[in-house]
């Protein structure tokens, strides 16, 4: 029996709010590779205080923000936390959307009653990116809302019976490799979102769920959120047989 979870984060975090000389160095971290702003970093990050930034030069500032600190706990926060799970033979599918801080907290409780029952019917927790950030940052987003884990979860590598992170087995445990979502449902004729999108709609599930919920579309949102299950479900299923054997 497996369960799937798969969390979706969102920048939380003005770097404008906190003191210039703590954030100051996080921003140029942020923009380091970025080319083609009219302002060097220095002049990005004086502008990007003052409101300065050109309209094209704030989109590509703020998407390497939360490139770069979209999955660091401290800065960011749950939008989406998708569960799958097999019971009677059917998939059950739950989405849970966080639209504020107290969302936020409320959907980890629920996270914490599902997988301490789940982990003690000993399911095996499957994940995309779970092993490289997904379940450290619940366990730390949970405890920066001052709750208290109910169980324990498997951080970082841990035994594929354990926890089978579809993103690390792709990418041969090799980080540098590891891919998008979308792209490994291309290539293993997943179907979903990914085969329909247009300029206005991102390729990325994650930043569409984002944008979906920004917009108060929570329909749309559910509906990425259950698309990337079903993904990750059916990658899982392509790859268990071989890689659980190999393990065992």
């Amino acid at each position: 029996m497996i369960l799937i979870v798969d969390p979706v984060t969102a920048l939380d975090t003005d770097l404008r709010q906190l003191h210039p000389d703590l954030a100051r160095p996080v921003f140029l971290q942020a923009v380091r590779y970025l080319r083609g702003l009219v302002h060097t970093s220095e002049g990005a990050w004086e502008a990007y205080r003052e409101g300065r930034l050109l309209p094209k030069e704030a989109e590509f500032v703020n998407a390497a923000l939360e490139a770069h600190l979209g999955i660091e706990p401290e800065y960011a926060r749950l939008m989406s936390l998708g569960f799958a799970y097999r019971q009677n033979g059917e998939w059950r599918v739950k989405t849970l959307t966080a639209v504020s801080r107290q969302d936020e907290a409320e959907m980890l409780a629920a996270f914490w009653q599902i997988v301490e029952k789940s982990l003690r019917l000993q399911y095996q927790l499957v994940t995309y990116g779970g092993a490289r950030w997904g379940i450290s940052f619940i366990l730390r987003r949970t405890l920066l809302h001052d709750m208290t884990p109910t169980t324990s979860l498997p951080v970082g590598r841990a035994r594929t019976d354990i926890h089978f992170d579809v993103s690390e087995v792709l990418a041969n445990w090799d980080r540098s490799r590891a891919r998008p979502l979308e792209l490994a449902a291309i290539q293993y004729a997943i179907p979903g979102p990914w085969d329909a999108t247009t300029e206005e709609e991102p390729i990325d599930s994650a930043a569409g769920i984002r944008l979906a919920v920004g917009n108060a579309d929570l329909e749309r949102a559910r509906f990425l959120a259950e698309s990337r299950l079903s993904a990750i479900g059916h990658l899982y299923h392509r790859l268990a047989r071989t890689y659980l054997a190999a393990s065992a």
